[in-house]
């Protein structure tokens, strides 16, 4: 797997910018040395890999705090984006690469985050086709958007290493990111001050991280696949945000049952408050929905992937609110 080639094709597309990693490694010069880094780092990923062990640099991260949206007084509204060892980040992507190769096919076809020849746009594209489908026919539909706060940061690690073997990945790989989700510390860099002390991380997988993103797919994936079986109903998923859809009240009710169930026993708690539903259609019987026994209150909008959607299907709202700022920026 950690062939001397392998390693330098992957050194040879780092991007050639002539800068620091917050470990100090120089992006430039790694990539001009590939040739003779190789040998050299094929000896020490394959040690680590054959060992289950960790080097204690890779699991230190520098974290930027990137505002989302809202207010930039509150911490709520930023994201943390870990800036982690370049060498770590190599062989992470060596072995997601692999993942992905083997277990793809596993993957539920519902997921469009971070995955090849798949998209935000296609998601968007689909769902509101499947929308217009379905009101085309029976006249009535609705939608429910889930809100799991701070998914990324509060996935458990043993059941995450429980559900990498249940997919099959080898157990030599799962006792790697076992190791490598262990022990992680992290500092706070805002502008070009980094914080001289660290913070442990006992939960989560490293936003910004090679790998990180593919754990949470395989992390969730389960919960798309139960939402599959689930008759009438339909879901789309983009890495954590989830959303279901179905013309049948009883079928939807359902679906949320069921994600509400699998957010408490998987340990990344809902917003119930923050759970959008839009109801479509001229027969629409406005069944009242419950999430946690507390009922869901009706959106005249949602944001969905960038796209503010309306009952109408019009995107008024969103058309021009992008004219608006269209006009900000050129005048």
């Amino acid at each position: 797997m950690f062939a001397p080639w392998v390693i330098e094709n992957s050194l040879r597309k780092l991007p050639p910018r002539n800068g620091f990693s917050p470990h100090l490694a120089n992006f430039l010069l790694i990539k001009k040395c590939a040739t003779s880094l190789a040998l050299l780092l094929s000896i020490v990923f394959n040690d680590s890999f054959r060992t289950s062990t960790v080097p204690q640099s890779w699991k230190k991260a520098v974290v930027t705090p990137v505002l989302k949206k809202g207010n930039a007084s509150f911490s709520n509204n930023y994201r943390p984006i870990s800036l982690t060892d370049p060498f770590s980040r190599i062989f992470e992507r060596i072995i997601c690469n692999r993942i992905k190769s083997d277990f793809a096919h596993m993957l539920s076809v519902h997921q469009h985050g971070f995955l090849a020849k798949r998209s935000c746009a296609y998601s968007l594209v689909q769902v509101i086709s499947n929308y217009n489908n379905i009101l085309k026919t029976h006249k009535s539909l609705d939608v429910v958007f889930f809100d799991l706060q701070k998914a990324f940061d509060q996935v458990p690690h043993n059941l995450l290493l429980n559900k990498l073997s249940s997919f099959g990945i080898s157990p030599p790989l799962v006792a790697w990111f076992s190791d490598f989700l262990s022990s992680r510390s992290f500092s706070v860099k805002v502008n070009s001050f980094i914080d001289p002390s660290s913070s442990s991380i006992s939960s989560g997988v490293p936003q910004g991280s090679v790998s990180g993103p593919l754990l949470f797919l395989l992390f969730i994936n389960d919960l798309l696949l139960s939402l599959n079986d689930i008759p009438y109903l339909h879901v789309a998923g983009n890495a954590d945000d989830i959303k279901i859809y179905s013309h049948l009240p009883s079928c939807l009710q359902a679906g949320i049952d069921l994600v509400s169930n699998w957010a408490e026993s998987n340990f990344l708690p809902l917003a119930h408050s923050k759970t959008g539903l839009l109801r479509f259609g001229s027969l629409n019987p406005h069944h009242q929905f419950l999430i946690a026994d507390s009922p869901i209150s009706d959106s005249n909008s949602v944001r969905d992937l960038g796209l503010r959607v309306e009952p109408d299907l019009k995107f008024r709202a969103h058309l021009n609110r992008t004219v608006a700022l269209a006009r900000l920026r050129s005048s």
